[in-house]
């Protein structure tokens, strides 16, 4: 049975089309994700809600969006000019697939 996820837009319900394969994600990301599904797998989309909006990088869309970007978590964790950007460009290359894993999706620019 494919794994149900709540849509950010409209709280509808969507399926995966296809389970990620073992090789798409290291054993660290596994690991994360593990992680993070223990401390806020049980909490409800309300709850989830209210959390993220205390973050420091969350800004209010006053009824749109705004994407929150790397550069935004990075600045907001306290990383300056030079180490957000450094840490972009890694992404960016892991990425781009310079490790041999699949490419991900594009990055929102960052500000320098």
């Amino acid at each position: 049975m494919p794994m149900q996820f709540e849509s950010l837009r409209g709280w509808e319900y969507v399926e995966l089309k296809a389970a990620a394969q073992r090789d798409e994600v290291s054993d660290a990301e596994v690991a994360l994700l593990e992680e993070i599904f223990q401390k806020y797998g049980a909490k409800s989309r309300w709850e989830l809600v209210d959390l993220t909006h205390q973050l420091p990088e969350w800004q209010d869309p006053q009824g749109g969006a705004i994407p929150i970007t790397y550069w935004d978590i990075l600045k907001a964790a306290g990383k300056t000019d030079l180490e957000a950007a450094a840490i972009e460009g890694e992404i960016r290359a892991l990425s781009a697939g310079t490790t041999g894993r699949k490419k991900r999706s594009s990055l929102h620019r960052g500000r320098c």
